[in-house]
């Protein structure tokens, strides 16, 4: 990815976290800047992509960016929506889709998140649904894997999900007769 795709795909990002936490959609490439941790000045791409018809301005003093038709209603109506299909994404759901949102999308790669809830409740219903997201917001690869984890199964022996997460190295411990790297 192009360093002018990166700083558009963190635009969309930053535009998409101010929709979330309701609040004006007023990204200035000192924002974007900050993300990224880039010097402000190395942010100057939005030019290039003001030409190439992917990035509107406002006029005045404080100049701030967003994604072309961003702002249109319509537009915004027809986004494509991983949590559409969950009951209760609307309604009692609804502030725990935000957060899964925010958390998706919070610069630089998202925030990892721990869901916790009685059995049958759909957490990994919920948690491919923050999976798709991601993909579908470039924050993850498109081939990245979707990995579950029941902890319930590792209650016992901590040290053997250690190892499911992070790898070991042969010997490390009884029956460990391989290096073996991480599933993540």
């Amino acid at each position: 990815m192009s360093r002018k795709d990166i700083i558009f795909e963190t635009l969309k990002r930053q535009c998409e976290l101010a929709k979330l936490e309701k609040k004006d959609l007023q990204i200035e490439s000192s924002d974007l800047a900050d993300a990224l941790g880039y010097d402000r000045s190395n942010v100057s791409e939005f030019n290039e992509l003001g030409r190439e018809g992917r990035v509107e301005k406002s006029n005045g003093r404080h100049v701030y960016f967003w994604p072309v038709g961003y702002t249109d209603e319509e537009n915004n109506q027809k986004e494509k929506d991983e949590f559409f299909f969950l009951v209760g994404e609307k309604g009692s759901l609804k502030k725990s889709v935000q957060q899964a949102k925010s958390a998706v999308l919070y610069p630089p790669r998202g925030l990892h998140t721990l869901l916790t809830g009685p059995t049958g409740t759909g957490k990994t219903t919920f948690a491919e649904r923050m999976y798709e997201y991601a993909k579908y917001m470039k924050i993850i690869r498109p081939d990245a894997k979707f990995v579950v984890f029941n902890c319930a199964e590792y209650a016992e022996n901590p040290q053997l999900l250690m190892s499911q997460m992070f790898g070991h190295k042969k010997g490390a411990f009884t029956g460990a007769l391989s290096d073996v790297g991480p599933v993540l």
